[in-house]
């Protein structure tokens, strides 16, 4: 019996195949931690990306958003980590229990696979082959796309988790608390700067 995973591939890379034929770039969505994945699964994504031929691929982790089905069963099983807030609702953070690993581990993991796939080797590939293959309209397209993601990659700006206190614990910020947002957002230093140069000019 041959094997489902390899049928499903070769699926995508034909009707990939076809898009291509026609100069279209492919933009597709991978979502990590579904509860048939592993760690070595989600961190093997980003080589089978390749292999199918997608342009540009999005990538994300699984977001039980409240009001959706999922967060209902996962709410029901007890899935859901009540003590992690918005942050973590954000596509790029862990606000349930996977099922075949930790939270930590299903982070890292596809921390592990955005990285592989928008490193230098895989966008150069996914560049090249869409020079052969994609109109002048999409290969621009996804130039843009694969350079802004891996710059993002080679300088080390991967996709942000929710801010650590010192002792290596989640920091939730209380409503009022407007100094820690605005350090979150990297916006802390700017506004202080701003405040100060008004307060010598008045």
């Amino acid at each position: 019996m041959s094997d489902k995973r390899q049928n499903r591939a070769r699926e995508y890379r034909e009707a990939i195949r076809k898009l291509h034929d026609r100069g279209i770039c492919v933009m597709a969505g991978f979502i990590s931690g579904f509860d048939d994945q592993t760690p070595e699964v989600i961190a093997s994504t980003a080589d089978r990306l390749n292999e199918i031929g997608v342009d540009v691929p999005f990538l994300s982790i699984l977001t039980p958003f409240r009001g959706t089905p999922l967060y209902d069963e996962h709410r029901r099983d007890g899935r859901i980590l009540e003590e992690r807030d918005w942050p973590h609702y954000s596509g790029y953070g862990v606000a349930f229990r996977p099922a075949r690993m930790s939270p930590e581990e299903l982070l890292a993991a596809h921390r592990q696979m955005w990285n592989r796939a928008f490193g230098p080797a895989a966008v150069l590939e996914r560049l090249a082959r869409g020079a052969r293959s994609l109109s002048r309209g999409a290969m621009m397209l996804s130039a843009a796309m694969n350079g802004f993601y891996g710059l993002k990659q080679i300088t080390g700006n991967e996709p942000a988790a929710p801010p650590l206190d010192p002792e290596g614990t989640i920091r939730h910020p209380a409503p009022g608390d407007a100094p820690a947002r605005l350090s979150r957002l990297g916006l802390k230093r700017s506004v202080s700067d701003t405040v100060s140069r008004e307060r010598r000019s008045s």
